[in-house]
């Protein structure tokens, strides 16, 4: 497995982490990103899309690993956080009063939310057919 593709899920898996809820029978009530197929999501978005989505990508997770000495103070890589931290971390991010620093944290974001909401189980339990196949009717170069 490539590093891009290592980072980018350690990211996007930050951005839209487990629930801690769960329904009266104590079944999760959404799932979050780690439990999709964010692997063939990675794999068909480094293969099919513009260079200036993995760009995007890559970026802001990039920047979300090396940022939090900046955001919470922890003199470490995300990667090495505690949950809470990373969580403070993200947050810390995606609220920052610079709008630039919002954005590159939207890059990853996006991509993890295109993941997650994509996946049938997740679309079923928020009340959304699941997705037709993709018809492959479009890739990078077509005009």
């Amino acid at each position: 497995m490539s590093l891009t593709k290592s980072l980018a899920r350690f990211s996007m898996n930050a951005m839209l982490p487990r629930p801690n809820t769960t329904d009266a029978d104590g079944s999760d009530v959404l799932k979050g990103l780690a439990d999709t197929d964010v692997d063939g999501f990675l794999d068909q978005l480094l293969d099919e899309a513009p260079p200036i989505y993995k760009v995007g990508l890559v970026t802001g997770a990039l920047f979300l690993l090396a940022t939090p000495p900046v955001t919470i103070g922890k003199l470490k890589p995300a990667n090495a956080l505690r949950p809470d931290e990373l969580d403070a971390h993200v947050n810390a991010l995606a609220t920052h009063r610079i709008y630039l620093v919002r954005q590159v944290t939207f890059a990853v974001k996006m991509m993890a939310g295109l993941c997650w909401g994509a996946d049938p189980e997740v679309r079923t339990s928020v009340g959304l057919d699941p997705l037709e196949p993709d018809p492959g009717t479009w890739r990078e170069g077509d005009s």
